[in-house]
């Protein structure tokens, strides 16, 4: 049955399982489900699969769910692979401090290509400029472009390399050349809703990209420099068809560099090392190098190995970087040894005021039974009930002086409906003529106060009241005595 009292307790239970799997789910570590693009991703886009294998080779490697800071790193390998630009925009603080960091003899390895995120959106557009190129040829939307070009530089700027451009070897011209052309006839306004058939595209495609198999795709590589020591002088890596990337060297003349030689000999760059101080940076364009599905294949292990193993260097995997970071959860504050000792302190004093504040119960007391009240009682609350009137004096005097007459008039054998008083007292003076004369005075002086136009005071009628009892037997003012069983 449900009671308030049942519902207040069915809302504290719901209350107080709610918040401590807010906070369990708070504790655990920030993996994403193993679905995101990053070294907890255990989908092909991650790359889970390298991080267990260089831990089972011996070399020193974790994550670092925190901002890259130079004291942690000490003499490790900083990786970051395919960071967010967003998230890089929010908090490029850091990585102006690990420039610090390289230009004192760091090392870093930086993975960035144009592959879009594959959301809902990215699907959309995807479909959307595939139905406009029925129509018209033409280049990617302007805003794209500005969002993958701009925030591109400015990454590779904060650690120190300078300008740097990474385009598509498929596309036609690059996403740093794309001109300000002015919107397109054909394509759909930003406020303007999608159709149903595109909807159920989208969704079609959502439910299904995890489980679509990508077209493989090799390439022929040649190392030159230190990464020739390990891949040797050729090579091949598999990718997925469309995904290659090649790095815009401009004008460096860089001795380690791996490039990708196509069918007409033409060399693509997809890694290269650039020095940054004392320190220097491996810049790789295809972040699908190591991940969990190209991993395996080809000689993508030997060219991972080739980028992320240096001396004996341990290897830190930026997870700050991809959202996996202390960023918006409360429970990382109370690690900290200034915001714990705080959070202790206000909890301990918490319970100290609850504790004073409460009131400690002691045994519960027996309850009594429930009894009848006595005549004596029902009496004395009518006595103080009557009390009220103006002339209650009058009036108990009236019935006193009435109820002892009645009883003598019992005891002497008259009728005692009868008011004749000369008649009682005789009978009375026959056996007690002292007994008479005492009832007729105080008669006499009841009537005189009854007959008064003011009421007598309570002790007068007190009095009274007393005489008129001495006047009635001894039998009759005293309590009967139960008689003694036979």
């Amino acid at each position: 049955m449900l009671t308030p009292r049942n519902f207040i307790g069915v809302t504290i239970a719901i209350a107080v399982f709610s918040i401590l799997s807010v906070c369990w789910s708070l504790l655990q570590t920030p993996d994403g489900g193993g679905q995101r693009a990053d070294s907890f991703g255990t989908r092909g886009i991650g790359y889970r699969a390298l991080f267990e294998s260089l831990d089972e080779l011996d070399i020193p490697v974790r994550r670092e769910l925190g901002p890259p800071k130079p004291a942690e790193l000490n003499d490790s390998l900083l990786v970051l692979w395919d960071p967010r630009i967003r998230l890089v925009d929010a908090d490029p603080k850091w990585l102006g401090d690990v420039e610090d960091w390289l230009q004192q003899g760091g090392h870093a390895v930086v993975a960035f290509d144009d592959e879009p995120q594959e959301t809902v959106f990215t699907i959309m557009q995807r479909q959307s400029a595939a139905r406009r190129k029925k129509v018209d040829d033409g280049g990617a939307d302007d805003d794209d472009s500005e969002a993958t070009a701009i925030p591109k530089l400015t990454l590779f700027e904060l650690l120190g390399i300078g300008k740097l451009s990474i385009t598509n070897v498929a596309a036609t011209e690059s996403v740093d050349e794309l001109p300000d052309s002015e919107p397109r006839a054909n394509s759909r306004k930003r406020n303007q809703l999608p159709s149903d058939a595109e909807l159920k595209d989208t969704i079609r495609e959502v439910l299904t990209a995890s489980s679509r198999l990508e077209k493989p795709q090799r390439h022929t590589i040649r190392a030159t420099g230190v990464f020739a020591k390990t891949i040797g002088e050729e090579g091949t890596i598999e990718l997925p068809a469309g995904l290659l990337y090649e790095i815009d060297l401009g004008d460096r003349n860089l001795l380690n560099t791996i490039s990708v030689v196509d069918e007409s000999s033409t060399e693509h760059c997809v890694a290269a090392r650039f020095p940054v101080g004392k320190g220097h940076v491996n810049v790789v364009s295809i972040r699908r190098l190591i991940s969990n599905a190209n991993i395996g294949s080809a000689d993508n292990v030997v060219v991972a190995a080739a980028l992320l193993i240096d001396g004996g260097r341990g290897v830190v995997f930026d997870e700050f970087y991809h959202g996996a970071t202390i960023r918006g959860n409360p429970m990382w504050l109370l690690s900290s040894v200034t915001y714990g000792s705080v959070a202790v302190a206000l909890l301990l004093l918490l319970t100290f005021a609850v504790w004073r504040a409460a009131i400690f119960l002691g045994p519960p007391v027996a309850e009594t039974p429930t009894q009848r009240r006595s005549i004596r009682e029902y009496l004395d609350a009518m006595s103080r009930f009557m009390r009220e009137s103006k002339e209650h004096g009058k009036w108990s005097l009236e019935q006193v002086r009435d109820g002892v007459l009645w009883r003598l008039r019992c005891e002497f054998g008259l009728p005692p409906e009868s008011h004749d008083h000369s008649r009682l007292t005789a009978a009375i003076a026959r056996k007690d003529p002292g007994r008479a004369d005492r009832l007729i005075d105080v008669l006499n002086e009841v009537d005189a106060v009854l007959n008064m136009p003011r009421p007598a005071r309570e002790r007068r009628i007190a009095e009274l009241v007393q005489r008129m009892t001495e006047c009635l037997s001894k039998t009759a003012t005293t309590r009967s005595v139960p008689k003694s069983p036979r």
